[in-house]
């Protein structure tokens, strides 16, 4: 996990915007609207690791962004990545959104290799991959802007960058 708050504190208002944005919805909870409305509750973090510690996972905890840091972890051991952080939808790692964990409904089923049963809850699995796959085209087309946007943002810069340091 990471601490979620760079050594600099550039997302302190990004912070203050979640939180400003939680309480909102907070507010406008009502019994028609709960099950759409998603708050995470204030210390559901904490719960959430100390319920991986009693099971006997072990959970690693950075004090900073650490986003590069966990896909290359999960790429090497093979792991999904589960976060609600929109970042990892770039990096080459299967992705699990948080948001889109069914928490309230357990399922089963059973293996058929084994016959033996199990219990799951559903979520939606993003893969890099066959995103890409699917969209193809629509993917070709655009994978100049990102490059196009950089070159307008390099040649306003008034300090040129030495070739050894260019991306």
């Amino acid at each position: 996990m990471d601490g979620g708050q760079p050594l600099d504190n550039k997302k302190m208002n990004t912070v203050r915007e979640r939180v400003t944005n939680q309480i909102q919805t907070c507010l406008n909870i009502s019994p028609s609207s709960q099950y759409r409305l998603k708050v995470f509750p204030c210390m559901g973090r904490d719960v959430f690791v100390s319920t991986l510690k009693k099971m006997g996972i072990v959970v690693l905890q950075t004090d900073f962004e650490a986003d590069l840091e966990i896909a290359m972890l999960a790429k090497e051991l093979g792991l999904t990545v589960l976060s609600n952080d929109s970042d990892f939808y770039m990096f080459s790692v299967p992705f699990v959104p948080l948001s889109s964990i069914t928490y309230n409904k357990v399922s089963t089923g059973k293996k058929k290799s084994s016959n033996k049963m199990f219990s799951y809850i559903n979520c939606n699995l993003f893969n890099q991959e066959k995103f890409c796959q699917t969209y193809r085209n629509l993917l070709e087309q655009y994978q100049q802007l990102p490059i196009m946007f950089f070159e307008k943002t390099a040649t306003t810069t008034a300090a040129p960058v030495p070739d050894e340091q260019a991306i």
